[in-house]
């Protein structure tokens, strides 16, 4: 995987990592990086979220 490779740039060092971390296989370590960046999308859009709900008050409170 062109990830591992970008990260470690040492075959041995993928190698060692992919065994240690990803129980050895590729897809492992895919998965891994679309679940993590798919759960950072949701954590930033919560986040928005819950400022647009402490803001949104606000911002009505002063119009008024």
């Amino acid at each position: 995987m062109a990830y591992l490779y970008l990260r470690y740039r040492s075959r041995v060092r993928v190698k060692q990592v992919l065994i240690k971390e990803y129980k050895g296989h590729y897809s492992n370590a895919g998965s891994a990086v679309v679940l993590n960046t798919f759960a950072a999308f949701l954590a930033i859009a919560m986040f928005g979220l819950v400022l647009g709900a402490l803001i949104s008050p606000v911002v009505q409170w002063l119009r008024n």
